[in-house]
């Protein structure tokens, strides 16, 4: 009864433990537009996860920290998101879906005032030595 109690429960935490393994030391190249405009290619940042944590390489001279994320493993696909914010009060709500070695999603940014915009942005799986 224990043991099938116990596998029970590693069957249960699987898929987070799936997903988390399956963002965690990767690094994503992206381009971003305002959610209304066409994607630019002038506009790239990359997108660092590791121990759990999420950090864009842009936003981390802006104040932004390596943050925590929560995370979803559907079928073949990953969602997830993470917020952050700095010191200025400027908030920052991440969300990205990836499937294989694409991903996409939204990113939200509030000031302390409470002005919003809004960018979407793709990437792709940077491989070690492109």
């Amino acid at each position: 009864m224990r043991t099938a109690l116990f596998l029970l429960a590693l069957l249960a935490l699987a898929p987070a433990a799936r997903a988390q393994q399956a963002l965690d030391g990767t690094e994503w190249k992206l381009k971003y537009a305002e959610a209304s405009g066409p994607l630019m290619s002038a506009r790239v940042d990359y997108l660092m996860f590791d121990a759990g944590k999420m950090a864009s390489a842009r936003m981390i001279p802006k104040g932004f920290e390596p943050t925590g994320y929560d995370d979803k493993f559907r079928a073949e696909e990953i969602e997830w998101r993470s917020r952050q914010r700095n010191a200025d009060g400027l908030r920052l709500e991440w969300e990205g879906k990836r499937s294989g070695d694409a991903m996409e999603g939204t990113v939200r940014r509030e000031d302390a005032e409470g002005n919003v915009r809004e960018y979407r942005w793709k990437a792709t799986l940077n491989h070690p030595g492109d």
